[in-house]
């Protein structure tokens, strides 16, 4: 399969399951609305200590049932035409602790690629420095920053999910075997496929860098009234839930479709290429 179909498959695949996306549609919500609650319970008494340590339970181990429920979905898609919602879910509850595993890793090297930040106005200032005064007048410094900006982008948001999320499918599906063959293969069946990149790419570009832009949009506050700005920030806020869930559910799907047709791709002839 070409590349171009292997996208238009991918994006097309991550628009059906309508279930999926009504779960997702409205349990994120809630699930933000009780972190909100969590962060204002008291820890006051025993029993507020108690509540406050329960409902941060419920609420890791409801998250990771959730998307990783919504990878196992997608995995087994690209599978069988019947797969069941409910299943799915199970499954990502039993390997709990595996997907926690990784969940913690990625939360490590999120926070190494971090410290990148510190770096965004020192290191485009040294690097232009550094330059002739020729170079100068056609090099700016927020050409740099832009440069820097997109580097770090492409670390965080493209680079680190596209080779931790195969493992994260891998042990939600098979538990800790998932950090075995099974997902050495998975890993390399992804990372290895040019159509992954570019879906990630696009995933990353609708889910993370349009949301930031919407949300940089402002209402002219010389002609604006409350009501409107209100308006305003509900439907910005609306449309950047919805792409933010888009740019997952891409990711999701493309992550299925790579990782779960490993074993469709050994029956192939020996050295072709996977799209």
């Amino acid at each position: 399969m070409s590349t171009a179909a292997a996208v238009r498959e991918t994006i097309a695949g991550t628009f059906s399951g309508w279930r999926l996306w009504l779960i997702q549609f409205l349990v994120n919500p809630a699930l933000f609305g009780l972190l909100m609650v969590w962060l204002l319970i008291p820890v006051g008494t025993i029993w507020q200590v108690i509540l406050n340590g329960l409902l941060a339970v419920f609420l890791l181990v409801a998250a990771v049932i959730l998307h990783a429920g919504t990878m196992n979905y997608f995995y087994d898609r690209y599978r069988s035409e019947k797969v069941s919602l409910k299943s799915e879910f199970a499954r990502a509850l039993h390997n709990l602790l595996p997907f926690l595993i990784c969940a913690a890793v990625y939360y490590f090297l999120w926070r190494v690629i971090n410290q990148l930040d510190s770096y965004r106005e020192t290191l485009p200032i040294y690097i232009r420095s550094t330059l002739s005064a020729s170079m100068r007048q056609h090099i700016s410094l927020s050409f740099l920053m832009a440069i820097y900006s997109g580097f770090v982008f492409m670390l965080r948001w493209i680079l680190l999910p596209g080779l931790m999320l195969p493992f994260a499918l891998s042990a939600a599906n098979h538990g800790l075997r998932g950090f075995g063959r099974k997902g050495i293969a998975a890993w390399k069946s992804a990372v290895l496929s040019l159509s992954y990149w570019l879906i990630l790419i696009l995933a990353a570009l609708v889910g993370v860098f349009a949301v930031g832009e919407i949300a940089l949009w402002t209402t002219d506050f010389n002609t604006s009234t409350y009501r409107s700005e209100l308006f305003g920030f509900i439907v910005r806020l609306f449309f950047s839930y919805l792409l933010a869930l888009c740019g997952w559910m891409l990711a999701c799907s493309v992550l299925g479709r790579q990782c779960g047709g490993i074993d469709e791709a050994r029956a192939d002839v020996a050295g072709n290429p996977r799209a």
